[in-house]
């Protein structure tokens, strides 16, 4: 709201809005209370300046006021399946990426560091789908991470499984009786 010294109605009278580098103009109604609405464009601090330039009758009036704005949290949820956790079978690496309001983050690079080998994975509406074959026996650790965005915080989940050896069965072939 603006207000003078006697609450006299400023109708028609101009206010110039500035948030960074954008400015805009807004035309006062007859209760002297204004509404802007702005989305933001920038993480960190924005600065606005609200004037009301001098008239035949009002003095000009100038404030200042800045205002910070934050990256949005994130945070995933991954379940790993498989076949068997044995050698050369298929893990699948399946994920949501969620912002703190449980809003699908789509189109985020997620990627997936196997035993320090890289591969990199795009979110859709469904989240991430990631299928590999178990190459090592012993123990595989996995990073799955986003890093994030000019909008968005990074998130990072590790975690570890362990490849047994795959089971070899050994069955002879009927052996014939051989005379003595």
């Amino acid at each position: 709201k603006i207000m003078y010294d006697i609450d006299y109605p400023l109708e028609n009278y101009n206010l110039n809005i500035r948030i960074n580098n954008y400015t805009s103009e807004l035309t006062l109604n007859s209760t002297n209370y204004f509404e802007y609405y702005y989305k933001v464009e920038e993480i960190g601090p924005n600065n606005i300046t609200i004037t009301f330039e001098e008239t035949d009758y009002f003095e000009g009036n100038i404030i200042k006021a800045t205002f910070y704005v934050t990256k949005i949290n994130t945070n995933m949820q991954t379940n790993i399946t498989f076949e068997k956790m044995k050698y050369n079978h298929n893990i699948t690496i399946t994920g949501k990426l969620n912002d703190k309001h449980n809003n699908k983050i789509t189109r985020a690079t997620i990627k997936i560091i196997l035993n320090n080998i890289e591969d990199s994975i795009i979110t859709n509406e469904n989240g991430f789908n990631y299928t590999f074959k178990s190459k090592i026996i012993g123990i595989n650790n996995i990073t799955i991470r986003y890093d994030g965005n000019d909008w968005y915080t990074p998130c990072t989940i590790n975690t570890s499984f362990n490849i047994e050896k795959e089971d070899v069965i050994v069955i002879p072939d009927p052996i014939n009786e051989v005379p003595a």
